[in-house]
């Protein structure tokens, strides 16, 4: 896609630029143009055909995540539904190569995102632009094997049926390959719950998911190895508690498919390698979104900014053009309010390019939004600074502390242009 205004944006961006010169409104970060008051907080997230869904009660920090025990497969022979192993494809000449996911400094951005009042990732179909219930076979987006996580997760949690299976066994295999970028998106799902019988915690049933896969059809070393070398890396927090949740989900699976006494063995090895999958995506294709406020999901973005999940708010600021002062300054926002959470999603983006100008990788795009707004809309803030300041000591290398450079830089350099 070009980053250029066209159709319905062209009017928007005619009208943003008269906005601009009669008092400055609708100019981007860059600008140096004052912001707009944010919008008042209203409840809600992505809606179907424009209506907006009901916000999921929240879920106190000392409640006991809870245990899904819909759609757990049923046993099946070891060999049976396996797919493609991943491989990320070399960058092409002259690109960054993928960024670690798996920071050391990853760990503590993991143990408070469920801080934040906003949710990171959203989880219902809906919010991927799949409204058919129930989704049914994962092979009309493509295969389990090639969606991103996050659309991964949320499919398998509104699937049932034959579909299931592959579903679950593709979450397992992902468990297997980067337990680090699983957990940490896991973590970013906070709260929310599942719309189903008891509402289970939305990534306490993932884990079930992926914790009974094994227990019902490999009973794999590499499983019971997995979790004990993330036992090491997270001994506290969320995901020491999601931890538990894949243990205790895999003990009862155990007992339930009569592998109980019974001796591990190796992981059945996937099929010739496919494309590698996105932990999460910038595409805005993949949330069922047109770059038009015709679309009256991406007309809902536009106004609710402030309540929309983090992973939708970073996808239209990347593609909204000339609508996008309100979701840069809600980043800013969100970046002074829960910085660990917005650097673990900001990492778990990967290598992603937007397709405009010199092809700059997504989450260093985010970035200039998140410091340019601070710059040019509010002076350069002593909070911005302070945060920065603080991640700097979190945060000394690995992924993390380059996207600190990045926000560093970009403000700087946004500074210097609005003095």
């Amino acid at each position: 896609m070009k980053r250029s205004a066209c159709g319905a944006l062209t009017l928007a961006l005619g009208l943003s630029l008269l906005f601009a010169a009669c008092g400055g409104q609708g100019a981007s970060p860059h600008d140096g143009a004052p912001p707009e008051d944010p919008p008042a907080a209203e409840e809600g997230s992505l809606p179907e055909a424009g209506t907006p869904a009901n916000e999921e009660d929240p879920l106190p920090e000392a409640e006991d995540p809870d245990e899904g025990e819909e759609s757990q497969p049923e046993a099946k022979d070891p060999g049976e539904g396996e797919a493609p192993p991943p491989e990320a494809e070399a960058p092409a000449q002259g690109e960054t190569p993928p960024p670690e996911t798996a920071d050391a400094g990853l760990a503590l951005a993991l143990k408070r995102p469920e801080t934040a009042r906003w949710r990171a990732a959203g989880i219902s179909a809906q919010d991927f632009g799949i409204t058919e219930y129930p989704v049914g076979d994962p092979a009309s987006y493509g295969g389990a094997a090639s969606l991103s996580l996050g659309k991964l997760v949320a499919v398998s949690l509104f699937s049932d049926g034959a579909a299931s299976e592959d579903l679950f066994d593709e979450l397992w295999r992902r468990f297997l390959e980067d337990p680090d970028t699983v957990l940490a998106y896991l973590s970013l799902l906070g709260d929310q719950r599942v719309d189903r019988g008891d509402r289970p915690l939305a990534a306490a049933e993932i884990c079930g998911h992926i914790a009974s896969a094994d227990a019902a059809w490999y009973n794999s070393i590499e499983f019971g190895e997995a979790l004990a070398a993330c036992r090491e890396r997270y001994p506290t927090g969320r995901i020491a508690a999601l931890l538990d949740v894949l243990e205790r989900e895999h003990a009862g699976g155990l007992v339930r498919n009569g592998w109980q006494g019974a001796e591990p063995s190796p992981a059945p090895p996937r099929e010739p390698p496919v494309e590698g999958w996105r932990a999460v995506s910038i595409c805005l294709e993949d949330y069922g979104l047109a770059r038009t406020l015709n679309d009256p999901r991406f007309a809902y973005i536009f106004d609710h900014t402030d309540t929309v999940p983090l992973d939708q708010l970073i996808v239209f600021d990347l593609w909204g053009d000339a609508l996008t002062e309100g979701s840069s300054e809600e980043l800013r926002r969100r970046f002074l309010e829960a910085p660990d959470t917005v650097l673990a999603y900001l990492t778990l983006m990967g290598d992603q390019r937007v397709d405009y100008w010199d092809q700059p990788l997504a989450a260093e795009v985010t970035c200039r939004s998140i410091a340019s707004a601070d710059a040019a809309w509010h002076g350069g803030t002593e909070e911005f600074a302070q945060t920065l300041a603080d991640c700097r000591e979190r945060y000394p290398t690995g992924r993390a502390a380059e996207l600190l450079d990045v926000l560093e830089r970009e403000h700087a350099a946004s500074m210097a242009r609005n003095q």
